[in-house]
């Protein structure tokens, strides 16, 4: 067992509440928030967990002593909010909740707006997302000011929309790119999504998976120099799987999305931002290292869209479908990460939360999780050589 299997098991029941009780909306409304708190109490009490404890807990420790600009692996957002965090004397623990809050309020603010469903919107949020939430701590920052940007631009906030922006670009490389793709979202104002656009992606979905491309990209990035970000890309690129589990969602997405703009075509800031975070997907479907950089920000996106829009699909039977295939791809993420866990050598993700502390010290439990997570680099990490 783990801790994303607790949160994943413990919205659930909430899930089959929140679709037996749909007629009412003040039961799905408190099963909606029951369901919220519980995620974000299971996210923030994780208490030194995860493989990346080994990078993050040494550089807390002596964050005073290192500049912003010093590190060319840190990104110089992420070690100033470590500096505030250690100004005011917060633990390494309370610095990780502070991120969990920053992200649940992000979060909380898109999730409002969709009219039904949110709950199951969730339990797929954690399902595909579930190492941002317990792991990643600067992507969970960035994407976290990304979503802040996304709902401020919509209310036509534009400094806000600047400065949250800003804040995802300094907090992580992969901002960078995310602000990039905003731009250009913005550049094409007058480009029309239609489901004829969503059924050309498609189609080139399905050459990438057949024919691999990333010695062709290599090459091409590599022709712009070695730097450390054309370094990473190539790292994350040559991870790549001819089958995943995860196209079941992939076309599935691509379904709904053709469905919704089958009927009528869109102009809007979101639906040209859907469109071009799927093409994104498209062009990286099969490599799912690099996709998962970028997918983060995408998720909650495409989340809030489709559950907006969901009255756009007339086919009762498609909405059904996609419900039962969704389910059926939570049981097997569920089973696999369970079986992940049980034939883990180093337990590097046992369950790890601040009531430890009742029955360990600090220390003990720092020591312990150093001790887990050498083993995992050693033996575990998917780089292994």
């Amino acid at each position: 067992m783990s801790l994303m299997i607790i949160l994943i098991l413990s919205l659930i029941p909430f899930a089959l509440l929140e679709v037996i009780f749909n007629k009412s909306e003040w039961s799905r409304e408190l099963v909606y928030k029951m369901a919220f708190a519980l995620a974000f109490f299971i996210v923030l009490i994780k208490y030194y967990y995860g493989s990346d404890i080994s990078i993050y807990l040494p550089l807390y420790n002596r964050i005073g002593r290192i500049g912003i600009f010093s590190s060319s692996y840190f990104e110089p957002g992420f070690l100033l909010f470590l500096k505030c965090c250690n100004w005011l004397h917060l633990s390494f623990w309370a610095m990780t909740a502070v991120i969990t809050i920053v992200y649940f309020y992000a979060l909380w603010q898109l999730f409002k707006q969709i009219p039904n469903y949110r709950v199951f919107g969730l339990l797929v949020l954690v399902v595909l997302d579930y190492n941002l939430l317990f792991f990643e701590l600067r992507q969970c920052l960035a994407v976290s000011f990304f979503i802040l940007a996304f709902l401020s631009y919509n209310n036509k906030q534009v400094y806000k929309t600047v400065l949250y922006l800003l804040l995802m670009a300094i907090s992580h490389k992969s901002g960078i790119f995310i602000v990039g793709l905003f731009l250009f979202v913005l550049s094409i104002r007058n480009f029309k999504v239609t489901a004829y656009v969503y059924g050309i992606a498609i189609a080139v979905m399905f050459v990438f998976i057949l024919f691999p491309i990333e010695k062709l990209i290599v090459l091409l990035l590599q022709s712009f120099g070695n730097s450390s970000a054309i370094k990473s890309i190539v790292h994350h690129l040559l991870v790549a799987d001819s089958v995943q589990a995860i196209y079941v969602v992939y076309v599935l997405l691509s379904v709904l999305l053709f469905l919704i703009t089958r009927k009528a075509a869109s102009t809007s800031f979101t639906a040209r931002f859907v469109f071009v975070a799927f093409a994104m997907v498209v062009l990286l479907v099969k490599y799912w290292f690099l996709l998962n950089r970028v997918r983060s920000y995408f998720i909650p996106i495409f989340l809030f869209y489709i559950l907006c829009n969901l009255d756009k699909i007339e086919e009762k039977i498609c909405k059904q479908l996609s419900y039962g295939i969704f389910t059926m791809y939570i049981c097997l993420i569920s089973f696999v990460l369970y079986r992940k866990v049980e034939q883990s050598v180093s337990g590097v993700n046992a369950p790890q939360t601040v009531f430890s502390l009742v029955h360990r010290s600090k220390s003990e439990i720092i020591k312990d999780t150093l001790n887990k997570c050498r083993i995992f680099w050693k033996k575990e990490y998917v780089f292994e050589n």
